[in-house]
């Protein structure tokens, strides 16, 4: 772990996770419980490592379970509660790594986010968890370029341009239905006043257009997601997909603007094409 996410990404990325946690603990519904798994994938929580760096574990409600603090502080209080005669060592991990560890040496448990003030358990067998792809890296970036710490565009460019990335995007639809093509990306309708999806505004402001169906003379984007479940989140009846970005690079036309998890908490971040193209997105 490097010190910018060790000193800015936890405390920043969390942010919008508290406030998940808040939405859901008022209101336990399916929209909100995608809203939390959302940002945990892209925060960097605070994981209590015994002297192997190994996480902790505990018994949560006879399961065992890896404590997630969203703040760091939280970690001496909680071992006190639970017996532990020392503090252990501290590790900041991103959510999306976190349950990856698990999924891939201990399914059976589960990770419980800020285990004395909130108590929720996320299982990497969960449906919502196991069944849909997300890149919590790219959430990451998201997060810490809207706070300011980098320009908004610079880091998740960055995220974009690694070789090998993918990404989920939302299906247009009837694209796709020939064997071996390639189903089209949906692209959104940016307000004419110009306060729409680049802006700030919610998913509600952007009326949705595939390709064909954009009006003449309308400005549009392309949204593209850091997971489906984001995807589902701006538009429950749609339909996800994943993808290289390389293919986003060579057939996405150029000129046209990308943003990023439209219907997420806060400002949508907004690449320009102009943005894009001085990255040397394009291919």
């Amino acid at each position: 772990m490097d010190q910018y996410e060790t000193a800015h990404g936890a405390r920043l990325c969390t942010h919008y996770l508290q406030r998940a946690v808040s939405a859901w603990l008022a209101e336990p519904a399916p929209h909100q419980w995608m809203g939390l798994l959302s940002e945990f994938y892209g925060a960097y929580v605070a994981v209590p490592v015994n002297e192997f760096g190994q996480p902790v574990t505990y018994v949560h409600e006879g399961q065992l379970a890896v404590p997630a603090h969203t703040r760091r502080e939280a970690v001496p209080a909680w071992c006190a509660r639970i017996g532990l005669q020392e503090s252990p060592r501290v590790n900041i991990m991103l959510g999306d790594e976190l349950l990856e560890y698990l999924a891939a040496r201990h399914p059976d448990h589960c990770v419980v986010l800020d285990p004395q003030e909130a108590g929720i358990a996320i299982y990497p067998v969960d449906e919502y968890v196991a069944g849909y792809s997300r890149f919590g890296r790219l959430k990451a970036a998201l997060r810490r370029g809207e706070e300011g710490y980098q320009h908004p565009a610079g880091e998740v460019i960055q995220e974009l341009l690694k070789p090998g990335a993918e990404i989920v995007y939302m299906l247009s639809p009837g694209s796709g239905l020939r064997p071996g093509e390639q189903p089209y990306p949906q692209l959104v309708n940016k307000p004419a006043d110009g306060v729409g999806v680049g802006n700030g505004a919610s998913a509600a402001d952007a009326a949705v257009a595939g390709y064909a169906g954009a009006p003449p003379g309308g400005v549009v984007a392309c949204p593209l997601f850091t997971s489906a479940l984001e995807v589902f989140r701006f538009q429950p009846q749609a339909g996800a997909a994943q993808t290289s970005v390389e293919w986003f690079r060579r057939y996405l036309p150029a000129g046209l603007a990308i943003c990023i998890d439209p219907a997420a908490d806060g400002k949508v971040i907004e690449l320009s094409a102009q943005e894009l193209n001085t990255a040397g997105f394009w291919l």
